[in-house]
């Protein structure tokens, strides 16, 4: 396992009974009845889901598969879907944006490196990602940054410290800009 994919250790604070009790609860239940749920039943994973906090659009589509680590972090906009295999590691808030695809097997890791030095410790850090984006599949995105609107990520790209163009097609380790993406219907 790469150390992008370590888990996060919180520092020692005091927080509130209920949290632990969500969070064990959540453990019991993502792994029976969320994992058991075949990957067309959309509906009864987003009532999971939102029972447990997320803040989902109906129209969201989650498939079978999907591991997520605090669902009481994860908003998600219209139309949007969550790819078989995706797992979602995020103690921090990660936000989708509208008609956006996380392809099968991505991992969407919401921590980062302080100063992205990776001989620091980690921290929880939000993602946004925007309206019309598409991460293409087993591509790996790290915390702490925004990626703009339409912009569409190759498969098996690294996504760190994003700084596209927006409506642009992006790939490579790090992933960078490549060319415009070409679109003649209405840009968000």
């Amino acid at each position: 396992m790469s150390t992008l994919c370590t888990p996060f250790s919180p520092p020692n604070t005091a927080i509130s009974p209920e949290r632990p009790l969500r969070a064990l609860l959540w453990k019991i239940v993502s792994a029976t009845v969320f994992k058991l749920l075949p990957s067309p039943a959309y509906k009864p994973r987003r009532a999971v889901l939102v029972a447990f906090g997320a803040t989902l659009d109906p129209t969201t589509r989650v498939r079978g598969g999907v591991a997520i680590s605090h669902p009481w972090n994860l908003v998600v906009g219209w139309k949007t879907a969550i790819g078989e295999g995706t797992t979602i590691y995020n103690p921090a808030t990660l936000t989708i944006g509208k008609r956006s695809v996380i392809s099968q097997y991505c991992l969407i890791n919401c921590v980062a490196h302080q100063d992205n030095d990776v001989s620091k410790p980690q921290h929880p850090s939000p993602l946004t990602i925007g309206d019309d984006v598409w991460v293409a599949t087993e591509c790996l995105v790290e915390g702490n940054q925004t990626i703009v609107n339409g912009v569409v990520i190759g498969a098996r790209s690294l996504i760190t410290g994003a700084d596209f163009t927006p409506w642009t097609i992006a790939t490579g380790h790090p992933a960078v800009s490549r060319k415009e993406r070409h679109y003649t219907g209405p840009k968000a």
